[in-house]
């Protein structure tokens, strides 16, 4: 029986759309790979140039596995050979590296977990407080690391995007986060204002001990106190000038009594930010906008942080809006997976406006792997 044109046809469609669904597949085992040789030990052997039998004596592992992995590492541009000798690429040296903001293996342990809630969808039914341990330090280490470089430009960012809350900080404020993690905000905070003092509040026991951890590699045990409790029953009054609320570890369920909490324990008068994961504006020219209106506002007092956004205006692209696009919808199911519900700015504002604080105003950040926020919400004690 001979093939007719009709299904040719009928087998290039199916070949196409093959394609398609190959180059997700691909992806997604490449992360699988990546993670396998980080894991494994092979990266950390690669970080200083070594032939495939020393990679195989360092890990412990069959020369034999060894060279498959190397070359399908090859293969994705992740490592370079040359006469027997793998080095991992310049990108890969940069992920790896003690002060990349976000370092690799953190960033992989989070994507798997992402990659768990994403397959479980359906059959899950947890809540982000029904993580192991284990899941939450993995996700508060994935955030942006104050143990890297970026620590003094994340922390004089914050607070040019909000001068009345800078201010405050260059006085001596007391500052809350609710819901710390392992301070990686809190520290950015502290280490560029000296003389703020702060207190992080994080429920996870391990997560709360890794931050004590860095507020002794900081030396800032004067002036942090870390609280391993539930942010609901927080029972301070009128005490701190300042407060984050990372709002996106709390589920629906806790999220009216963390604010009672919140509010009770800022005083009158006080600020508190949030941040938006989720505020990716489909507009192009609406986002350069912002941002172009942030880098004049920041231009005359941090010029290198102005041209961050300014640079931001150049890179944008309707494929970088689109690729925006699709990360925006994968960290709304897993933020839902968890629990916690994917606000949008003005939902964020009726809801924190519905626990009596006054919403100053949004403020844009550009879009950015490294930095994965897309905004921050501003208000203020009433």
């Amino acid at each position: 029986m001979s093939l007719t044109f009709r299904d040719i046809l009928h087998l290039r469609t199916h070949d196409i759309a093959s394609e398609t669904l190959g180059e997700l597949i691909a992806g997604a085992e490449a992360v699988a790979l990546l993670s396998g040789a980080v894991e494994s030990g092979i990266i950390g052997a690669l970080s200083t140039a070594s032939s495939s039998q020393q990679i195989a004596i360092a890990t412990g592992l069959e020369q034999e596995q060894i060279d498959g992995v190397l070359r399908a590492l090859e293969a994705y541009g992740l490592v370079k050979q040359r006469n027997g000798i793998y080095n991992l690429t310049t990108h890969l040296k940069l992920l790896t590296s003690a002060d990349a903001p976000n370092p690799l293996i953190n960033t992989l342990r989070v994507t798997n977990i992402r990659m768990r809630n994403l397959t479980n969808l359906g059959n899950d039914g947890k809540d982000y407080t029904a993580l192991q341990s284990y899941e939450v330090l993995s996700i508060a280490q994935g955030i942006i690391s104050a143990l890297s470089l970026a620590r003094s430009f994340v922390g004089a960012a914050l607070g040019n995007m909000m001068p009345e809350v800078k201010k405050l900080w260059q006085a001596g404020a007391c500052h809350l986060e609710s819901g710390c993690g392992v301070g990686n905000n809190l520290f950015q905070i502290v280490t560029t204002y000296p003389k703020v003092t702060a207190v992080g509040v994080e429920i996870d026991a391990e997560t709360a001990n890794e931050a004590r951890r860095r507020a002794v590699f900081f030396g800032v045990t004067d002036r942090v106190e870390i609280r391993q409790m539930d942010a609901c029953t927080l029972t301070d009054e009128a005490v701190f000038d300042t407060a984050q609320w990372s709002q996106f570890f709390f589920p629906t369920v806790y999220r009216g009594a963390a604010l009672r909490a919140l509010f009770k324990a800022l005083k009158p008068g006080g600020y508190v930010f949030m941040p938006l994961l989720l505020a990716v504006s489909g507009n192009i020219w609406a986002y350069r906008r912002d941002m172009l209106r942030m880098a004049l506002r920041i231009l005359k007092s941090e010029p290198l942080i102005a041209l961050v956004f300014l640079n931001a205006i150049l890179l944008t692209t309707p494929a970088r809006q689109r690729a925006e696009k699709r990360l925006s919808s994968l960290q709304e199911l897993v933020y839902r997976a968890w629990g916690i519900p994917a606000k949008t700015a003005k939902e964020l504002q009726i809801e924190i406006e519905g626990s009596g604080f006054r919403v100053l105003r949004t403020i844009p950040t550009p879009a950015s792997r490294v930095f994965p926020v897309r905004g921050f919400l501003l208000a203020q004690r009433i």
